[in-house]
């Protein structure tokens, strides 16, 4: 039976938001408040198991593709999937990651491929979230609670435990916002949990002010990868939209002292 969907109909399927068990939580960087504890920042982003499942769902698994290559010494993903009779791609990619460096970055360069096609893209809106925090797991609701830890090797230590905020309901698919209870805070009261910080809103850069960031960069003889790469390495963080205004001035301060030795 033929596919009477137009394109705009797949695109829109694709982009749907995922089931909250398809999410995951990554710690961008945790920082002490000493007596109050600890603030911790997450990445959010949606498993490569259930993009592929999406893909398979919404497109066939006959019509659609993956490849990939080297990318100075990253990895490029191409993304393949066939709208009516035509094969049409589009890629990113990604560098190696430091647990699992090669397998890491295929995951990754597959997850911001799909980005490009509007799969999980949504996720870009919450931008980074403060989670709840508390010095000891608690005994009850525990679900969902991950350890986090400081130091390397022998001098590794647990310090805290978090909890990723809920989802807002335009950030779940519909059978799962009449889950959503109204008045999620008062658990969290009643468990003993801080979110570590004081209604604090962090103000990241605007696309315009990120593009001056590269023009200014280029200037002092940097390229875009270059720009990208610093704010990956030193500040955790997978694009220009997510770093603030601070940080785009210490990016140019360092670039220009570096143009001045």
């Amino acid at each position: 039976m033929p596919d009477k969907r137009t394109a705009a109909d797949i695109l829109e399927e694709l982009a749907a938001p995922f089931s909250k068990n398809d999410i995951q939580y990554r710690v961008l960087r945790h920082w002490s408040r000493g007596k109050n504890g600890y603030s911790v920042l997450l990445a959010t982003y949606v498993t490569n198991r259930a993009i592929q499942t999406r893909l398979d769902g919404v497109m066939g698994v006959e019509n659609w593709r993956n490849e990939y290559r080297d990318m100075n010494g990253g990895i490029l993903c191409r993304l393949w999937l066939r709208i009516g009779s035509e094969w049409i791609y589009r890629e990113d990619g990604a560098e190696p990651t430091k647990v699992e460096p090669f397998k890491g970055g295929l995951s990754d360069a597959m997850k911001r491929a799909a980005s490009q096609w509007g799969i999980g893209r949504y996720l870009y809106r919450l931008g980074e979230q403060y989670a709840f925090v508390r010095k000891n797991k608690p005994e009850k609701n525990t679900e969902g609670w991950q350890p986090l830890y400081e130091g390397k090797g022998d001098s590794r230590k647990l310090i805290a435990w978090w909890l990723p905020k809920p989802l807002p309901n335009w950030a779940l698919p519909e059978n799962e916002r009449k889950e959503r209870v109204p008045e999620m805070h008062s658990l969290y009261e009643d468990i003993g949990v801080d979110d570590g910080i004081e209604e604090e809103v962090i103000e990241t850069i605007t696309e315009g002010q990120a593009l001056d960031l590269l023009s200014k960069a280029e200037e002092y003889g940097y390229k875009e990868q270059d720009v990208l790469a610093v704010i990956r390495k030193d500040y955790g963080k997978e694009s220009l939209k997510y770093i603030t205004h601070q940080e785009s001035n210490q990016i140019l301060n360092r670039m220009e002292k570096k143009r001045a030795v």
